[in-house]
């Protein structure tokens, strides 16, 4: 029965009565037939993809020689890397098909694969037996190395935006932290400044300066480094480590702004406490506006 449908099918198929010849494959498959051809004939006819697939696989299993079958499943196969399996396995069973070797020369290039791809197209060059053909091939191979140039410089640039995008981000997150930690720090000198302090219950400051505030350096975690120049131009750096803990006094404006500073005299007292890093004398405990 198996043998009859597959000559049926064969017949209809030459007759291009292709409706009638896959019914005559799929019955013979369904016999349990013994023919490589039956299956591979059925697969080309069959439009569901796993149907397809299983008999090509069968029909490989059948005549594992058979390059066919796996070039079939290749122009089927959506999955990028078992389309290069089976387009490997199809040239290795027929090394003198040149197309196989165009297809999986194509197919490394797809996976960035250049050293391979080179190979295949130089497999490609001695199966062609047309020489406008091997001719063609050979200009592939040639331009491999341009393409692998090319496909690492648009690598380094895709992966320099990348970190400049990164850097930017990081930039804008600082720049947010900044402006609010700026605002903290003015809002709290502000609201400060107006009241009355009448007398200081905290630890007594050590420290005193008097002079002219030259800048402002406002940091992250709301705090800010006082830049202050003395009567003998010496430049001394404090820092409020917390403005809300600040005594602010004096007269007009009580407010501070980062950055650098109108002239404005001021006297600050401070705990004598040095901070490598920040290059501060000490932190501030009352500031006085004159």
């Amino acid at each position: 029965m198996a043998e009859a449908e597959e000559g049926l099918g064969l017949l209809a198929l030459r007759e291009h009565r292709t409706a009638e010849a896959r019914k005559n494959f799929a019955d013979a498959v369904e016999a349990g037939s013994t023919s490589a051809r039956c299956y591979i004939e059925y697969a080309k006819l069959e439009p569901d993809d796993a149907k397809a697939e299983q008999a090509l696989l069968k029909a490989a299993g059948i005549n594992p020689k058979l390059d066919e079958p796996f070039a079939l499943l290749a122009k089927r196969d959506t999955d990028p890397r078992k389309r290069l399996m089976h387009w490997k396995a199809a040239a290795e069973r027929a090394p003198r098909n040149a197309s196989h070797w165009r297809a999986l020369a194509e197919t490394y290039l797809a996976d960035h694969n250049y050293g391979e791809a080179a190979k295949a197209w130089r497999s490609g060059e001695q199966a062609a037996t047309d020489p406008a053909e091997r001719e063609r091939m050979r200009q592939s191979r040639m331009l491999i190395e341009q393409q692998r140039l090319d496909y690492e410089e648009a690598e380094k640039r895709r992966d320099a935006e990348e970190k400049a995008r990164e850097i930017e981000k990081l930039k804008t997150q600082a720049r947010a932290e900044l402006h609010k930690a700026e605002a903290k720090f003015s809002d709290a000198a502000a609201a400060s400044g107006d009241k009355p302090v009448p007398w200081w219950e905290g630890p007594k400051a050590e420290g005193k300066v008097t002079g002219m505030l030259k800048q402002v350096d406002c940091l992250p975690k709301q705090q800010a480094r006082l830049s202050i120049e003395d009567a003998a131009h010496k430049v001394v750096k404090l820092l409020v480590a917390d403005p809300s803990k600040v005594v602010y006094s004096g007269n007009g404006e009580v407010s501070l702004g980062c950055g650098v500073q109108r002239p404005r005299k001021i006297t600050v007292e401070y705990f004598p406490k040095a901070n490598a890093r920040l290059a501060t004398a000490g932190e501030v405990a009352t500031i006085e506006f004159q």
